[in-house]
């Protein structure tokens, strides 16, 4: 599956490549999906899934991909494994872009949101 880093783009909102549905805004992270977003996972949460398609065979691939990159105990509750996205096979998800804001707290911290993208 193709992952695409938009980090190096500032933006303040996050639009969907294929209709230009604005999804999320750096102001408001609500996700409002358009009919192409199949999945919403920010780091420190659970994926979102949003649609109607097989999510079952997209966990099985995802854990799959996770253990054999190395992920002793993958879940779909936690920080998405990046290798695992780029290496997993899935017809229902064609893209997952990743969305990475920074910021400062007690220094440079950055989080990072993936979104799965079926045209």
């Amino acid at each position: 599956m193709k992952v695409r880093d938009t980090s190096t783009v500032t933006v303040e909102q996050v639009v969907c490549p294929v209709c230009g549905a604005a999804w999320c805004t750096t102001e408001d992270p609500t996700v409002t999906p358009c009919k192409h977003l199949r999945f919403a996972w920010f780091q420190e949460g659970p994926i979102q899934f949003f649609g109607r398609w097989n999510k079952t065979s997209f966990k099985k691939a995802y854990l799959k991909a996770a253990k054999n990159a190395g992920e002793e105990d993958p879940s779909l509750d936690e920080n998405p494994c990046h290798e695992a996205l780029e290496k997993m096979v899935s017809f229902d998800v064609e893209e997952v872009l990743v969305w990475t804001e920074t910021g400062m707290a007690c220094g440079p911290v950055s989080f990072s949101t993936y979104f799965g993208v079926k045209p």
